[in-house]
């Protein structure tokens, strides 16, 4: 089976991650392919040109104390999420059934859409001068579904969650009664809290978007209309309306993108400001040796590396004698010609790592497109052979570049770092620590005020 992403481990239903750990089953497994996802996730994850909202959401996650009730419900019925989840033995305990003897006495926000219109423009929020109106609400709340379904889908189904169904007549805490729709809607109001605290907080620190930046956030009203164009509906309106509720507003999603960009970028710079030293990670490691151990990170446990391509796939304009098409030497190439000629026009460009960033974005056929084709912390061996050879050759240095010939097409290489696989893992465990430590005092900083009275969804 041919697919556009060079690795060959991961089972179907799981899609590949950004960062990458070795599999014991690399010779068994078919490539991964990525699953086709709401077109709004699609298109905005696109536009960003980050991985997916999905990976953004955790980071939310995982930086606001109120989403942990989300992971310990989770890993308390089918322990910590693993890489590539497995189907449990037997059926999980359906956690959505209270006690029959006690009332239910559910809360809902629900109203209709008439009565949700009338009060679109009512505040059922505020973070200092910063309100945030039920149509706005909509928007945070219904991207927090989907990406936290995108997310947990599989889990879900044995949480006894129906998504099809009301989430104000299902009960995610059988303690307390608190339904599937009020728990989303914590996390949405979670997702708006911290977003406007870091950019309340990026400005105070003088924190400002660049000429790209200013350049994306001027032309969001263009991407919404592209997305509604995407997905078939005459106006931007409509497709607002269609993918999030009919209160929903392409004013609600204007919000939603500038704030999450503005988010994005400061959390890049944070990552820049905030890198750990050496000592540091030295000092992490140690600190959790036990841990990282138990997943196989140890001094021993071999090298990792990050490096960026564009996969040029090639035509198929033949057909085998089953009549299945198939790509033609002509094909491969026309393939190869066209992977040489961008790799050409960016060597006689400026011929850096953020200008081969964009050309992966504009020409890569493999899912990572939208992050630059960057693929981080890549074991030996996880790659298919030809992929793998050239990035784990010993006298790579930064900025290498090449083309490479797989089953799948040609990739434009760009190999951007090698390192031990406990001092990556530590890293990103201290940033992590440190970000998280930081989001948490922004938060506290500036705190959310909510409305409960006054929100309203449709």
């Amino acid at each position: 089976m041919e697919n556009e992403n060079p690795m060959e481990q991961l089972p179907e239903e799981v899609q590949a991650p950004e960062t990458v750990q070795a599999s014991e089953t690399a010779a068994a497994e078919e490539p991964v392919k990525k699953k086709k996802n709401n077109v709004l996730i699609i298109v905005v994850a696109a536009v960003l040109g980050v991985a997916l909202l999905i990976g953004l959401g955790l980071t939310v996650i995982n930086g606001t104390d109120g989403f942990e009730e989300l992971k310990t419900k989770i890993s308390g019925i089918f322990g910590e999420k693993e890489e590539t989840p497995t189907e449990p033995e037997t059926t999980a305990p359906d956690v959505t059934e209270p006690d029959a003897t006690e009332p239910l006495n559910l809360k809902s926000y629900t109203v209709s859409a008439e009565e949700a219109t009338n009060v679109i423009n009512n505040v059922a929020a505020t973070v200092g001068e910063n309100t945030l109106t039920n149509g706005e609400l909509q928007v945070f709340y219904q991207t927090s579904m989907l990406n936290f379904y995108s997310q947990y889908g599989m889990y879900l189904m044995y949480m006894g969650v129906d998504f099809s169904q009301p989430l104000d007549q299902q009960v995610f805490d059988p303690e307390t009664n608190q339904t599937w729709q009020e728990f989303i809607l914590e996390m949405a109001l979670n997702n708006w809290h911290l977003y406007t605290a870091i950019a309340e907080k990026g400005k105070a620190d003088g924190f400002q978007l660049d000429a790209e930046g200013l350049e994306y956030v001027a032309n969001i009203d263009t991407s919404i209309q592209e997305m509604a164009e995407a997905s078939g509906c005459a106006t931007a309106e409509e497709f607002m309306q269609t993918q999030l509720g009919p209160t929903a507003t392409v004013e609600g999603m204007r919000s939603y993108m500038e704030k999450e960009y503005y988010y994005v970028r400061y959390y890049e710079y944070l990552k820049e400001q905030l890198a750990p030293t050496m000592e540091q990670i030295e000092q992490y490691f140690t600190e959790n040796e036990e841990t990282l151990s138990a997943s196989g990170v140890t001094k021993e446990s071999g090298d990792v590396v990050d490096v960026r391509h564009v996969l040029i796939m090639p035509e198929t304009s033949g057909t085998d004698e089953s009549g299945k098409a198939i790509s033609t030497e002509e094909d491969w190439e026309a393939c190869r010609q066209k992977a040489q000629a961008l790799l050409d026009g960016w060597r006689s460009g400026e011929a850096t790592e953020e200008a081969f960033h964009v050309l992966a974005q504009e020409n890569s056929a493999d899912s990572n497109a939208s992050s630059g084709g960057l693929y981080t912390g890549v074991t030996e061996n996880y790659m298919v052979a030809e992929f793998n050879d050239w990035i784990f050759d010993e006298s790579r240095q930064y900025g290498d570049t090449d083309l490479v010939k797989t089953q799948v097409g040609y990739h434009i290489m760009f190999f951007v770092k090698r390192e031990a696989n406990w001092i990556a893992q530590s890293r990103e465990g201290c940033l992590s620590n440190a970000i998280n430590q930081m989001f948490s005092n922004v938060t506290e900083q500036y705190p959310i005020e909510v409305d409960y009275d006054a929100i309203a969804l449709s």
